[in-house]
């Protein structure tokens, strides 16, 4: 249908072979254990903010077995080796992924330029940076689930996560006063190590209850537990201005987050439904910085759906209250922020003919900003650029409008879309320079922002053969910031073309064009314009190996803007051209179970599996 807002479920219900690993469903499909494929075009419940549900009906219940692959990625900077295990034994589903990685980055040379007009002395000051650093990694993934019943299900996932990176930097500034005379000229080397160590598990049982057929309710706990560690050390040599200087910080996070939830379905009759769901989240983040944030959601969302053969209708509205409680540390004020929102929505779908569809959809979407942007705590791990959140912010309430059409045969599809966003209070991050030159981030809530845009997609496909598709967005967005207003049109686009030349090898080629911009006080976009030569070669079923060549035709970043007031003036020139080659060698192994328990459709808590 053109759209890419749907999900795929196994006999009504999602499974960690489809998260995890989809060659399962290949092969599942390759023999005879498949009955049927659904589409529902208007989803319920859980699955009401979904386009589309494509479900896959077997004939009996899920072969045992197991399936993976080990996947390298490399190229001239970097290599990423994945494997992935997926298996299914009797009730127990689990999957095991883990992927080491190493990376380089080359040099990247910054130029800077900031005039402070209310300032004689440090008047104006210019400064280049030399930036280069190289990456490496470990991640490991666990998630299983267990069948106890027809009606319960214990999920479990886990993750770990090693990261470290070294940041080497030489750099440059040089200082003029109002009479143009040079006020001060240094030079200094950098050596930033930052270490990260994460971990985190996540335990969930439903129960479900039924008592006729289609209504269902569910009660759902969760308990998360998030451990991090961060280590920075910096070394500074400074030459003509500046001493050397060394420092460690050190710092853990840790995170518990309890869930509570329940949920409600219930068809009327063959045209009326409705759903209720009500949620509560306990979240308390502590660190060794003697941060104590806590944060409190208590939220209901119901849900009224009414359907015919020719339309869908859906009516919604949420009730959300959040309560932030945070305190840096204990020479620090405590920081009380509390958010009350009520959030409609409805949409309607409407089949025109069997190959065509028209959706609009209208809802009044709320963000509410957390710790992430409200904490007060200013970052000064980068000497030039300093980061801070703002205690002061609210919630961001907006009106969006959207309405699609989609033509499909069974070669193209063709799908048109218009949306419009408006906000009287968006959040967004800004910049400004402080008295002492240094170029500070923060957050907060513009006067008035407006968003309107077009899109285009298109299709046409061979199967095994050929594929043409391309796409395209228009897009006005207008921010008022304090005084300044920041109008600005921008344009993306991108086509391909695959060409199966023969039944192992496959070729493709893809231009994309996109705009380059950083800051929402940027009033020029620049373009990044790239081509992709992609090629795949399959050995045999289970060994393929792919390659990419991405060439950045250019990419050229000159913006002029205005800060909170008239008195600074900011400039950015950089330019880069370059080619990116990586390969992709992948291996899939593993087999099934031939011998499967016949059964009818099979499902199994069809709407219970609900993420809060």
């Amino acid at each position: 249908m053109g759209g890419t807002n749907f999900v795929i479920t196994i006999n009504g219900k999602k499974n960690l072979f489809l998260s995890e690993a989809n060659q399962y469903v290949a092969r599942l499909l390759q023999g005879d254990k498949m009955k049927q494929v659904e589409l529902i075009t208007s989803p319920q419940g859980q699955y009401s903010d979904k386009t589309a549900v494509i479900n896959i009906v077997t004939k009996g219940s899920l072969p045992d077995g197991i399936v993976g692959n080990i996947m390298i990625d490399f190229g001239k900077d970097f290599i990423k080796p994945n494997l992935g295990v997926t298996s299914k034994i009797g009730k127990l589903v689990y999957n095991v992924n883990y992927q080491p990685g190493y990376t380089y980055y080359s040099e990247l040379t910054d130029k800077t330029k900031v005039i402070n007009y209310r300032d004689d002395t440090i008047h104006r000051t210019e400064s280049e940076l030399i930036t280069w650093s190289k990456d490496d990694s470990h991640e490991l993934q666990l998630n299983a689930s267990y069948d106890f019943s027809d009606n319960d299900l214990l999920t479990f996932t886990g993750q770990y996560t090693y990261y470290r990176e070294r940041e080497f930097q030489e750099g440059k500034t040089t200082i003029w006063n109002k009479k143009d005379n040079k006020v001060q000229i240094y030079s200094f080397e950098n050596r930033n190590i930052n270490r990260e160590e994460r971990w985190n598990g996540k335990i969930n049982y439903q129960k479900s209850f039924r008592n006729k057929e289609g209504r269902l309710f569910t009660a759902t706990y969760g308990v998360e537990n998030n451990q991090g560690k961060k280590q920075y050390g910096q070394e500074l040599t400074g030459m003509l201005g500046i001493e050397d200087s060394r420092g460690i910080f050190k710092n853990s996070l840790r995170l518990t987050e309890h869930t509570t939830g329940v949920d409600f379905t219930n068809p009327i009759n063959e045209k009326h439904s409705y759903f209720l769901t009500a949620k509560l989240v306990a979240r308390q983040y502590r660190s060794d910085e003697e941060l104590n944030y806590d944060q409190y959601v208590s939220a209901f969302r119901a849900s009224y759906f009414f359907s015919t053969i020719k339309m869908s209708l859906r009516a919604e509205v949420s009730f959300e209250k959040t309560m932030n409680n945070m305190q840096f540390s204990r020479k620090s004020e405590k920081v009380r922020k509390n958010f009350f929102n009520v959030t409609p929505s409805a949409s309607a779908i409407f089949l025109l003919s069997r190959k065509s569809t028209f959706s609009i959809l209208y809802s009044v979407p709320s963000f509410r900003p957390d710790i992430y942007y409200l904490n007060p705590f200013v970052d000064r791990s980068d000497p030039s650029h300093w980061k801070v959140g703002n205690p002061d912010l609210e919630p961001e309430i907006s009106q969006l409008l959207s309405m699609s059409y989609r033509f499909y045969t069974e070669k193209t599809s063709l799908a048109f879309s218009a949306k419009y966003k408006h906000s009287g209070n968006a959040i967004y991050p800004y910049d400004y320079t402080n008295e002492t030159g240094v170029l500070v981030t923060t957050y907060g809530n513009m006067n008035r922002s407006e968003m309107l845009s077009f899109n285009m997609n298109f299709e046409y496909k061979i199967p095994d053969k050929l594929q043409i598709w391309c796409t395209g967005e228009a897009k006005y967005t207008y921010y008022s910031i304090a005084r300044s207003n920041f109008p600005l049109w921008n344009f993306k686009s991108a086509a391909g073309v695959y060409v199966t030349l023969f039944k192992k090898a496959t070729i493709g080629i893809i231009g994309n064009i996109r705009p380059m911009s950083t800051s929402v006080q940027h009033t020029k976009f620049e373009y990044l314009t790239t081509a992709t030569l992609r090629g795949e070669y399959a050995f045999t079923s289970r060994l393929s190996f792919l390659v990419d060549v991405d060439k950045f035709l250019w990419k050229h970043i000159n913006v002029e803007n205005v800060k909170e007031t008239d008195s600074f003036y900011y400039h950015k020139d950089e330019q880069w051209r370059g080619r990116w080659v990586s390969f992709t060698l992948v291996y899939n192994f593993g087999r099934l179970c031939d011998r499967v328990k016949k059964s009818g459709r099979g499902v199994k808590n069809e709407d219970r599996v609900k993420e809060l």
